[in-house]
């Protein structure tokens, strides 16, 4: 009786919104389960990925899945989906992934595109991922071109608005609602109360950065939109983010979020500020700023400190509070300096709060974390290692460790073992053991004395070898 392959199904749809309204997933799952019944293939397991992109790899099913077909010995041997545009959308990949379940005997099956294993099937199914891949990509351009237009009537094109605003239905066409945004009265007072903090401060202080700006909303309890604390990103992006000034920017990143697209391709809408645009304009290199520097040297001085010191560390900092002391805005310093903004933020409230000695690298007064080689557990462990260990064996760096841990009744970590035998100068090599009949050095002495001295006799000549004439030859006419 033959056994029966294994198979697996993989099952994909492009959006959440199909997992949730679509039949496709069922469908394809009827399908996979009628195919291998009737190809008398074992069903072992199911892959479902709902809302998932097949232009790359980042999917979890499909990443669990080539993990278990990989492996050694694989669940299953055949992988069964309904189109191979299930299993991708792009050819190069669809091709390194069949070769690698190919690696370890395990195959990709398509129930409406079968296909063999000679020569001529295999273009096929490239050219078809290539098919695949194409569409792919038109569909795409189609759908940034709605996305495109729907920007440039004002209305909001999905994902989550901005902290302060929320969305609203704006227009009916057909059976799609158009949306756009409005200032969220929930949350509105939050926004404000951010510049405010960092324009003018609380009162008892002057303008805050981004960092005191956290720990102020996060000390009074003033929770973000989901109900948790705020963060140095979260309130950084809401003062440098345009869409607080009525001017929201759409398609600025790809689809990737790791390439910024070039500024024509960018769709400005949104015409409902929250009415500080001089706030805007006041955080971010439109107006005055938000650097403050205290008054604990001059501009000349600062100079002078920038100029004349001899560590690196110290003036690159004395730099960043030098320019921001002749009025330059903190993201200005950081694109002069190639600083992260935040950390010329963090360095000028250090130099307010403490003056210049906070300035330079302060990493060497921080000190080191007590060492557990004490003498004392140094003197132990000279003592037990003049002794084999339990097992008979040698001493290593790992049983060293293991005696300091009992010593100390806590982990220890290999390499203070191999520190503790180093420090107490233990080696594994011994010297090489004497004869029992060696010589004395007074007889190996006497012996070298006695040895005749070599004769300088003329070395022989080698002749050299003499080359036989050439015959002679004439320069005639014959």
């Amino acid at each position: 009786m033959t056994v029966p392959l294994r198979a697996a199904l993989y099952l994909r749809v492009s959006t959440a919104r199909q997992a949730e309204h679509d039949v496709s997933i069922p469908d394809q799952k009827r399908q996979g389960e009628a195919y291998c019944e009737s190809r008398g293939l074992q069903l072992i397991e199911t892959f479902i990925e709902p809302g998932a992109s097949a232009t790359n790899d980042r999917r979890p099913e499909f990443q669990r899945m080539i993990e278990a077909g990989t492996s050694k010995p694989a669940p299953f041997d055949v992988v069964v989906v309904h189109s191979f545009s299930r299993f991708f959308r792009d050819h190069f990949e669809l091709e390194f992934y069949v070769r690698k379940l190919a690696k370890n005997g395990v195959k990709l099956v398509s129930i409406t595109q079968e296909m063999g294993d000679d020569p001529m099937h295999v273009m096929m199914r490239q050219i078809m991922a290539l098919f695949d891949e194409y569409q792919s990509k038109e569909n795409a351009k189609h759908v940034m071109r709605a996305l495109k237009e729907n920007a440039r009537q004002g209305f909001w094109n999905g994902s989550l608005p901005p902290i302060g605003y929320r969305t609203i239905a704006a227009e009916q066409r057909g059976a799609k609602t158009k949306k756009k945004l409005e200032i969220d009265p929930l949350h509105a007072d939050t926004v404000r109360l951010i510049y405010r903090l960092a324009l003018e401060g609380d009162g008892t202080t002057g303008q805050m950065g981004v960092k005191n700006i956290v720990s102020y909303l996060n000390s009074r309890r003033i929770f973000t939109r989901d109900g948790g604390r705020w963060g140095i990103g979260q309130v950084h992006r809401i003062l440098t983010r345009r869409t607080y000034m009525g001017e929201h920017e759409f398609n600025k990143r790809s689809k990737t979020k790791e390439l910024i697209r070039i500024p024509r391709d960018w769709l400005g809408y949104l015409r409902i500020p929250f009415g500080n645009r001089e706030g805007y304009a006041a955080c971010n290199q439109e107006g005055a700023g938000m650097a403050h520097v205290a008054g604990h040297l001059g501009v000349e001085d600062l100079q002078a400190g920038y100029r004349g010191s001899d560590d690196a560390t110290l003036a690159r900092h004395y730099q960043v509070i030098w320019l921001l002391a002749q009025g330059r805005t903190c993201a200005e310093v950081a694109g002069l300096t190639s600083f992260a903004l935040r950390w010329v933020e963090q360095l000028l409230e250090r130099y307010n709060a403490f003056g210049p000695g906070s300035l330079g690298d302060r990493r060497r007064g921080n000190g080191a974390a007590p060492t557990v080689l004490t003498p004392a557990l140094l003197a132990a462990v000279r003592e037990r290692v003049r002794q084999p260990p339990d097992d008979g064996g040698v001493w290593t760096a790992k049983k060293v460790a293991m005696f300091m841990a009992a010593e100390l009744g806590r982990h220890v970590a290999e390499q203070r073992g191999w520190e503790a035998l180093r420090a107490i100068g233990w080696t594994i090599q011994r010297p090489r053991p004497r004869h029992a009949e060696a010589a004395s050095p007074e007889e190996q002495a006497a012996f070298k004395k006695s040895l005749p001295t070599s004769s300088r006799r003329k070395r022989r000549a080698i002749p050299a070898r003499r080359s036989r004439p050439s015959p002679p030859t004439s320069t005639g006419s014959a």
